[in-house]
């Protein structure tokens, strides 16, 4: 991997010490494993229609569910029964995943694990509580990069690669100033792990 040197790499590596610190940043949170980035400029008001239309599907199916069972002739026995026992057992799953999707949450951040050499996705709902999307190793990042065009003028989206595929997840939004010396950051944690297997096989 050309990290170090091309467009899509992980920086000047050489150029850290004199950048200022990220942890200033309200996206960005120090912790005793690591620290996490917070991606407070993505598309949540997408997201928070979807849940909307979640919640309402899901309410509306555990009403049917439990209306099928008051309505008249809801006693009977045989075919009939089983038949609702079914589709009333559909309907409550239904419910149970759109519910579930709709208390999800929309803060997305990204946990970088300095100590497991993992990134994790992860959004948290309402009251803080979070859901893991995604657990991956610092291996399988093929690079870290600056995405300029997606963000306007003055500001970067700090991109993400799978492996050498074009795959590519956002991470963060935010003036070129910062995101530049949170690439840096990122780039020196994920590549520390791949230099030090490298060194030990030598």
């Amino acid at each position: 991997m050309n990290a170090m040197t091309n467009g899509m790499g992980f920086g000047d590596l050489g150029q850290i010490a004199v950048r200022a610190p990220i942890w200033d940043d309200s996206t960005v949170e120090k912790t005793y494993w690591g620290y996490i980035i917070r991606a407070a400029d993505r598309d949540g008001w997408v997201v928070r229609g979807l849940q909307g239309v979640a919640l309402f599907i899901g309410v509306a199916s555990a009403c049917a569910a439990f209306g099928m069972w008051l309505t008249p002739g809801a006693l009977l026995h045989g075919e009939v029964a089983l038949i609702k026992l079914i589709l009333s057992g559909f309907l409550v799953g239904i419910a149970v995943v759109m519910l579930r999707y709709a208390n999800r949450g929309t803060e997305v951040e990204l946990q970088v694990d300095t100590n497991m050499n993992e990134l994790r996705e992860v959004v948290r709902n309402r009251v803080g509580k979070p859901t893991l999307l995604g657990r991956y190793r610092f291996d399988v990042v093929g690079g870290v990069f600056l995405d300029r065009a997606r963000a306007g003028d003055g500001r970067a989206a700090l991109m993400l690669r799978y492996r050498n595929t074009a795959q590519v997840l956002e991470v963060a939004v935010g003036p070129l100033h910062r995101m530049e010396a949170l690439r840096d950051q990122l780039g020196q944690d994920l590549l520390a792990p791949k230099l030090a297997g490298l060194m030990r096989r030598a």
